[in-house]
């Protein structure tokens, strides 16, 4: 079953998803993922208890989007941080499902930009794909950026580990980041990297042995990827986090970062996609 509904006031709209094989909730204020749970699993992505819903504000936790550019504006300060798409309103154009699939398609409009996005998400018993597709009409060619910002629920951040990014080189935003085990990768926060390339067909998995499962990770239309924890002491520091949930995720994010120096043109489409299939260890 496929519903709408309004459990935050007319204002936003939830498209919500409860079939034999998974629920999942999507915000279309943000075209945003918030939840997504296989049968028989705990939940995949992790979202606040204290997210706030409220016009001009993003939401803490599921996936947000980060469109159409990621962290400052280019050249304008006044923009809002990591983009319009996250604290805009999508229009759902698309909600079908069978005995094996869910198939949702929103859209975005930035006609101020000449930009049109699509978001198109398959969500199965074990795994989710989603494709964020950008289409420029504009005449001058406009830098361009964008992030599926996973919040990745997880047992303890500080008991798993991320494999996949050993050979790939990082900066690190963190002001005081913690003393991490790298290889493989225990994000404790805070942690705050960019990496930058990575190579396109790089599997990103994020073991969780206290949940027994690891979450496998691919990124398509991407060469960077962030991976963000803000610690205790900075999760604190955020009215819609707290610190008391800092250990219950981990940000494993598929990018395009300015680094990347992607620019779009007239007639082109850019696609950033990623899947992530959930494995169980026993």
């Amino acid at each position: 079953m496929i519903e709408t509904q309004y459990p935050h006031g007319e204002d936003f709209p939830v498209v919500k998803v409860n079939t034999a094989f998974c629920e999942a909730e999507v915000s279309l204020y943000g075209g945003h993922l918030m939840s997504w749970i296989p049968t028989g699993q705990k939940p995949i992505f992790f979202m606040s208890e204290k997210s706030v819903f409220r016009k001009g504000k993003a939401l803490r936790g599921g996936v947000p989007i980060c469109w159409p550019w990621f962290g400052k504006h280019p050249s304008d300060p006044a923009q809002p941080s990591h983009g319009l798409a996250r604290i805009g309103m999508w229009k759902l154009e698309e909600a079908t499902e069978n005995e094996e699939e869910v198939r949702l398609g929103l859209c975005f409009e930035a006609p101020e930009l000449q930009l049109r996005a699509t978001y198109h998400l398959v969500i199965q018993r074990d795994s989710l794909y989603a494709a964020l597709a950008t289409q420029y009409t504009g005449f001058e060619p406009l830098p361009y950026s964008a992030a599926l910002h996973n919040y990745f629920a997880v047992s303890d951040n500080e008991h798993v580990a991320i494999t996949g990014l050993e050979e790939a080189p990082f900066t690190e935003f963190a002001a005081e980041p913690a003393a991490h085990s790298e290889d493989p990768l225990v994000p404790t926060g805070p942690i705050d990297r960019i990496y930058h390339p990575v190579q396109a067909d790089q599997l990103v998995t994020l073991h969780d042995p206290g949940w027994n499962r690891s979450l496998e990770i691919v990124r398509r239309g991407s060469s960077s990827c962030v991976v963000w924890n803000p610690g205790e002491a900075g999760a604190a520091c955020m009215a819609d986090l707290g610190a008391e949930q800092a250990h219950a995720f981990v940000a494993v994010e598929p990018t395009v970062v300015p680094a990347e120096g992607l620019t779009l043109r007239h007639g082109e489409e850019h696609v950033l996609a990623m899947g992530v299939k959930v494995v169980p260890v026993r």
